[in-house]
């Protein structure tokens, strides 16, 4: 996917042509991905109809009066309705593609499942390259635009996004240390893809990763042994390592940038949340005038005056889903989310059975998406999609058999 949203777009050179800012500031290279997979689906799977009527009531019904709500703020409240329309459309592309990636992985019988990883990861480092080679050709370039315009990447902080799916697809390989290349490729790329965070200077992945490490401990045994702590430990300093090696083209980036905003801000909490408490406080304002069906979607930016006509979501999903679609909205999304987590839990035993990087895409972006937009980006939420529906696609675990009576 990362590969995707450079190519696609063609997204190099200083000239923004009108199909290239179109592309990359909808991240609609995602959203053609997603659509190609549920497509395959629907071709190459029999009767994927028939699976989709197995949904339950509520779950349809979730989903209608979610579409049916969307359309009504885009019709009749939103102020720049095509944008409200878009991202209809992009939630309903983002839903055909979860149920996509649950069909083609139930009807694969036999599958390396960390092949999937593998090359997750060989896409996230193909981009990593382009990278690489787009920030060398512009060091001495005192008209790039560091923040906006890296390759595929409206802001730089969306570094942060790839940065938590190649540390967690790295935890698919750290279980087989008898296999040294398949360990050390774990290693290297859980390295690299922390290095990638404290380079962008994006604090954010960084608490999340291991925010979700905490809690997926509570269920994965495996990340409360000393053997990953110390892979943990170890990944973490070579990645600080090669951060800190590496050339920092703007005073937003590198660790300095992590540990000053940290440091210099401590006094207030806005500050030190980099002015999140303000927009926070204009967004609770703001729902509470329609607290009901919400603005539409994608309307933070031109009805919340502390978005000072730049950020477009509230940085905290809970506000953003109440702004665009009301209590009602809301509701009814956080509950079908609710739902899906539980039925996830059942499926895999508690979360026992389910595999470390679904679980740490999961978790790490749900808690991610607390303080920034990792459920408003197009490629966290085709991430998170994707890992709920791989693990609700596994093999069930048969159940252990009973003790027999003595």
């Amino acid at each position: 996917m990362p590969v995707a949203m450079v190519v696609i777009p063609w997204d190099f050179g200083a000239v923004i042509t009108i199909y290239r800012a179109f592309m990359r500031g909808l991240s609609l290279p995602i959203m053609i991905l997603e659509m190609l997979v549920a497509i395959l689906a629907i071709q190459q799977i029999a009767h994927p109809a028939q699976k989709l009527r197995n949904l339950t009531l509520k779950y349809k019904l979730g989903i209608v009066s979610l579409v049916l709500i969307a359309l009504y703020t885009s019709i009749f409240v939103a102020i720049e309705p095509y944008l409200s329309i878009i991202s209809l459309y992009m939630w309903i592309i983002h839903i055909l593609f979860g149920f996509g990636v649950f069909l083609i992985f139930m009807e694969v019988n036999a599958i390396d499942r960390r092949m999937v990883w593998k090359t997750i990861l060989l896409g996230l480092f193909t981009y990593i390259v382009i990278l690489i080679f787009v920030v060398v050709q512009n060091l001495d370039n005192v008209n790039f635009d560091w923040i906006g315009g890296l390759p595929g990447m409206p802001n730089v902080r969306q570094l942060g996004y790839l940065s938590v799916v190649g540390f967690a697809a790295s935890t698919a390989f750290i279980d087989q240390p008898h296999r040294s290349s398949v360990y050390i490729l774990g290693f290297f790329t859980a390295s690299i893809s922390l290095a990638l965070a404290i380079w962008s200077g994006t604090r954010g992945s960084l608490i999340a990763v291991f925010a979700a490490l905490s809690l997926s401990a509570l269920f994965k045994k495996e990340l409360r042994t000393s053997h990953f702590g110390g892979w943990l430990m170890a990944s973490l300093i070579v990645g600080i390592a090669i951060a800190w090696a590496l050339a920092i083209p703007h005073e937003a980036f590198g660790f300095g940038r992590i540990i000053g905003s940290i440091h210099e801000n401590y006094d207030t909490v806005n500050k030190l949340s980099s002015g999140r408490g303000e927009m926070w406080a204009g967004t609770i304002n703001k729902i509470l005038e329609r607290p009901i069906f919400g603005y539409g979607e994608r309307q933070f930016q031109f009805i919340v005056p502390e978005a000072q006509g730049g950020f477009k979501q509230p940085h905290n999903f809970i506000l953003q889903y109440l702004l665009q679609w009301g209590f009602v909205g809301a509701g009814i999304f956080f509950y079908l989310i609710f739902q899906s987590i539980l039925h996830l839990y059942r499926k895999t035993n508690r979360f026992f059975d389910i595999g470390q990087p679904e679980l740490l895409i999961i978790s790490s972006i749900l808690f991610y998406s607390l303080y920034d937009g990792a459920l408003f980006a197009p490629y966290s939420i085709a991430m998170l999609i994707f890992a709920f529906a791989f693990a609700l696609a596994a093999p069930t675990q048969p159940a252990p058999a009973p003790a027999a009576d003595r």
